[in-house]
């Protein structure tokens, strides 16, 4: 990603702590102390505590810390539909984001995204 699209990414993510953004056309772009958790996820680790629970929570006592769903638009529609309740209330079952969390989420193409998830997120085109 060229520096300037970067550094814009930096500030929209900066300026918009509690929104989950949805990056469009950035496949190679950085953040710092994150964890990565693969989209076709199994739902039931979804939402029972289990590793990624612990690596986010141990990431986020550190410093702010992103959580990146990747691969969400290789997922259908209603696949993609098991991260609703993760982007809207910031809970995946029991488990609760912890407040200096944000969820991103890297695309290729925003068409493959849900309405339905494009609506619970801000998006951002790298341009």
């Amino acid at each position: 990603m060229e520096m300037k699209a970067e550094f814009k990414l930096k500030q929209v993510l900066a300026a918009n702590p509690a929104q989950t953004v949805i990056v469009v056309g950035a496949p190679d772009f950085e953040v710092d102390n994150y964890v990565s958790l693969s989209a076709d996820i199994d739902e039931r680790e979804l939402h029972i505590p289990m590793h990624w629970h612990k690596l986010i929570e141990m990431k986020a006592k550190k410093a702010k810390a992103c959580l990146l769903i990747e691969g969400l638009d290789r997922l259908d529609d209603i696949a993609q539909q098991k991260f609703a309740g993760l982007l809207k209330d910031r809970r995946a079952g029991n488990y609760k984001l912890p407040a200096n969390v944000q969820i991103v989420i890297p695309v290729a193409q925003r068409e493959k995204v849900s309405a339905k998830i494009q609506s619970l997120s801000l998006v951002w085109e790298v341009k």
